[in-house]
């Protein structure tokens, strides 16, 4: 397959206005069209010039002059006009200084009339927008935020599907290799699900930081970039894939012996339960540690009989993150991880 992010930039490049009979102009766009699509013009518009000021706050961003918007009638012809005759279907748009797009009225077989109409113009803005501020996002980076202004186009069952075909969470590295591992990876529903993560987590105003300075990870979570990774990786766990169980194995009734559960619920702001069994007396000590090996609180050290206990653990006052909680005695321990989020 050929390089995406090769193709696009020689496609920026060869892009003709006088490819497209008909014009229109908004307030921030000027659509090139052909009759078939006057019909669909003016929705068009719509959705784009409702999204306009909200982008550009989301990025703190003033764009000057109005922007092309070229709307091509067959997804054959919008893979001839950015020279990649025999692209693949799933490719009906590109945004760099201008939007190219394929009829909503003929998406070809891999997207609907909705999708192009809802999400990809609005997608491809955003890459405009982006590319105004840095060019040299990280593929995932670029393609998750302008997935999260562009909409929810992909959904739970969509990380799900991509995660039971590759057996694992790919790694930010692999999406950034190359826009042909990005595609394999299933980089598309990942990448959103990092986006989405990042705003709610830490808030839009961070996430316009971090666009301008990638590789500092620090910027909006005080976190390493491995530390982010994992953070998100356990986001994706519990949220999409639900690899981490609010429901406590009922077994335990049986006290066969000691037994530490993951905490619930995990994320967790900011306060969780911690669970545990004891099948015997015995002393019991549980803390709670950063990544560091810092212990930041001793949530039980005395002696318990045997029997099922929970306790609360408050994180108030600390920063978001992953911390471990471990339960130990002189014949047994365990330790889990949970992450903290506001």
């Amino acid at each position: 397959m050929k390089q995406l992010f090769s193709i696009i930039a020689i496609a920026a490049a060869v892009f003709s206005q006088g490819l497209l009979g008909l014009q229109k102009e908004s307030d921030h766009f000027i659509f090139y069209y052909e009759a078939s699509d006057s019909s669909v013009v003016d929705t068009i518009t719509f959705r784009l010039e409702g999204s306009y000021d909200r982008i550009l706050a989301d990025l703190q961003l003033i764009v000057n002059g109005k922007i092309g918007v070229h709307i091509y009638p067959t997804l054959q012809e919008f893979h001839n006009a950015i020279g990649w005759p025999d692209a693949p279907d799933w490719l009906v748009g590109v945004g760099w200084t201008e939007i190219h797009v394929v009829s909503p009225l003929n998406p070809g077989p891999a997207h609907s009339y909705e999708e192009i109409m809802d999400n990809v113009f609005i997608h491809e803005f955003t890459h405009i927008c982006t590319r105004k501020i840095n060019q040299n996002l990280p593929i995932w980076l670029n393609e998750g935020f302008a997935c999260y202004e562009g909409g929810p186009y992909y959904d739970k069952a969509s990380v799900v599907a991509v995660y039971n075909r590759l057996g694992r969470i790919p790694a930010l590295d692999e999406l950034n290799s190359s826009y042909d591992n990005f595609v394999n990876f299933g980089g598309y529903p990942l990448c959103l699900t990092i986006s989405t993560f990042i705003v709610v987590t830490y808030g839009m105003e961070k996430m316009s930081d971090f666009i301008r300075t990638p590789g500092d990870y620090t910027i909006f979570s005080g976190l390493t970039k491995n530390e982010f990774q994992e953070l998100w990786m356990e986001h994706v766990k519990v949220n999409y894939l639900g690899i981490s169980s609010a429901v406590f194995d009922t077994e335990l009734n049986s006290l066969s012996g000691f037994v530490l559960n993951q905490n619930y619920p995990n994320p967790f702001n900011p306060i969780t339960k911690i669970s545990f069994s004891v099948p015997k007396k015995a002393h019991i000590k549980i803390i709670v540690f950063d990544t560091l090996g810092k212990e930041v609180s001793t949530l039980v050290n005395e002696e318990k009989p045997s029997g099922n206990y929970s306790v609360d653990f408050s994180a108030e006052g600390l920063s978001v993150g992953i911390y471990f909680y471990q339960l130990k005695t002189k014949e047994f321990i365990e330790t889990k991880k949970m992450i903290l989020m506001k």
